[in-house]
């Protein structure tokens, strides 16, 4: 996350200015090499490099933003981690302990991801690419310029800064809020699952957690293919992900394109994504921090050991619904959402 929060920028207006498919073409090629790596990290600054180098060059979310795949992955990544890692041990008629994967216990799942990714990466040569530039001729203009005014102001070439953009602006607090909660509550969840029932736990293993992991991703798939496109057709983006956690991604998403100019995306993105990284970044430190301290509390007459964990979640995710009132969000107006 802070390799994303430090090149998104970047990435952004380099898909806007050199083309959305490049910048796929070597995102794709950076997951493949680097998940690659990943796996076959034997000590704690390699494992903490790749994880660097596969944020830092990674560009996807400023061209690409598909919350369903995102679900999908959400059902496939906790298989592949809960059932694929030591397969060694998990599988021994399989794989010896001697073999590469025993050597190397999570190499085989960071395999499976990068082969998949190869598998886009030759996709990308169907992709058509959706940023074009024209030469601007004096007939647009002049037909820009008979446009009314607020429109004209909108449709201009001479395209206004996105900093000016307050619509487009006020989204970021939402996104950022929403990012921090769903971070810290997948780190939460994990750590609380696998810790000892005498603790307040639920003794998981891997192999469990990838199964509940795989269910709930499960879900949001099936909600995102098939209900929320009726969902948003009825509330709007903004009602839908005020009502529910499972819509915030989607209709944080339609809000922040609806802000802005097509030709504006990829930087609008690109920006978005520093920040959403940047509380992406802070969350898996700051639940870590917050879970060892529930621990020495159990005794607590105020939400004792992991409640007040799940209550300070709660506290998140209220505030990040707040923001999506006046005065913290602002919506362009309907003419402007095109």
């Amino acid at each position: 996350m802070i390799g994303r929060a430090i090149t998104s920028i970047f990435w952004g207006i380099a898909a806007d200015r050199l083309g959305r498919k490049p910048v796929i073409v070597f995102s794709m090629l950076s997951v493949v090499i680097l998940q690659i790596f990943f796996g076959l990290s034997t000590k704690y600054w390699m494992a903490i490099a790749a994880r660097l180098l596969l944020g830092s060059l990674n560009g996807l979310l400023g061209p690409i933003k598909v919350n369903t795949v995102w679900g999908l992955g959400v059902v496939i990544g906790p298989g592949l981690g809960g059932y694929l890692a030591h397969p060694a041990e998990k599988y021994p008629e399989t794989f010896s302990k001697e073999s590469v994967f025993g050597r190397f216990p999570y190499l085989l799942p960071c395999l499976t991801v990068s082969i998949f990714a190869a598998i886009v990466l030759i996709s990308c040569i169907w992709l058509l690419e959706t940023i074009h530039k024209h030469k601007i001729t004096e007939k647009d203009v002049r037909i820009v310029k008979a446009l009314p005014s607020q429109q004209a102001h909108w449709d201009m070439p001479r395209k206004k800064s996105l900093l000016q953009n307050w619509p487009w602006m006020s989204t970021m607090l939402s996104y950022c809020l929403f990012g921090l909660h769903e971070t810290a509550y997948s780190e939460i969840l994990s750590i609380w699952a696998v810790s000892d029932r005498k603790y307040g736990g639920l003794s998981f293993s891997s192999g469990d957690i990838g199964q509940v992991l795989s269910v709930s991703g499960a879900s949001l798939l099936v909600y995102q293919l098939i209900i929320y496109h009726w969902v948003n057709k009825f509330l709007g983006p903004l009602n839908s992900s005020r009502i529910a956690s499972i819509t915030i991604s989607c209709g944080m998403c339609l809000l922040q394109n609806n802000a802005v100019r097509q030709d504006q995306r990829g930087t609008a993105n690109g920006i978005a994504t520093t920040g959403m990284s940047f509380f992406k970044a802070v969350a898996p430190v700051g639940a870590g921090i917050l879970f060892s301290w529930a621990q020495k509390r159990h005794d607590a007459t105020f939400f004792p050991g992991d409640q007040v964990v799940f209550l300070m979640l709660v506290v998140v995710q209220l505030c990040g619904l707040i923001s999506t009132f006046e005065p913290f969000l602002v919506l362009p107006p309907v003419e402007e959402c095109r």
